[in-house]
């Protein structure tokens, strides 16, 4: 496959992974200042998304990424984590600050590694 496959129109012959990177390296390529990403990585399997988002952090160095996730992993490799509910903030924090008992982070955490089982 090179630059002058046929996609198709929207890039139909893509699969969704293809799809999403071709997504993530057009939102890069402009340099963004702030890039938000709500839940971009979750079609690659566990392993690609860490790689991911380290990467992306290094390229995202002296800007501001968000990631929007509900994948405990790539969250603890963030400084700061917001927790939201309903649309409002509700904890927020450096997830060691957050990673408690009784804290709404923590559910969470525990939430999503129960159903992972």
């Amino acid at each position: 496959v090179g630059l002058d496959y046929n996609v198709g129109a929207s890039g139909r012959r893509l699969t969704t992974v293809q799809r999403q990177r071709a997504a993530l390296v057009r939102a890069l390529v402009k340099r963004p200042l702030l890039l938000i990403l709500n839940n971009a990585l979750a079609v690659f399997d566990e392993l690609t998304q860490r790689r991911l988002t380290e990467r992306l952090r290094q390229l995202m160095a002296g800007r501001a990424l968000v990631l929007i996730t509900d994948n405990n992993a790539l969250a603890r490799m963030f400084d700061r984590v917001v927790v939201m509910k309903d649309g409002r903030v509700i904890e927020q924090g450096a997830v060691g600050e957050l990673d408690r008992d009784g804290s709404r982070f923590r559910e969470l955490l525990e939430t999503v590694a129960v159903a992972a089982e």
